[in-house]
């Protein structure tokens, strides 16, 4: 979702027609995680990051802050960190148990 346009684009709708499109081509019960690679990416790696990295990832931050970012929702999850919020620790997650 890092290319996101939240005045054209829906979550919802985005996770619903990719579920639509992955049992079209055979997968019987398919999960669907949206998440930021950006975000996870700057989360992991902040201690790395330069200045205008850091200045990119505040910005990033406050916008996750917002309910409308919280990506595990979506997808019937919850989130209380930062790093959850990105979806990529329940990606990870699905992975593993698969």
């Amino acid at each position: 979702l890092d290319a996101f346009n939240r005045s054209v684009d829906n979550i919802d709708e985005m996770i619903q027609d990719y579920m639509k499109e992955v049992k079209a081509i055979g997968f019987k019960n398919p999960q669907v995680y949206p998440v930021s690679a950006i975000y996870a990416f700057m989360l992991r790696h902040s201690n790395n990051l330069d200045e205008d990295e850091l200045d990119e990832l505040d910005l990033i931050k406050k916008r996750f802050s917002k309910d409308f970012y919280n990506l595990p929702k979506y997808v019937g999850l919850e989130s209380s960190s930062d790093i959850e919020r990105t979806g990529f620790i329940y990606l990870e997650k699905g992975i593993i148990k698969q």
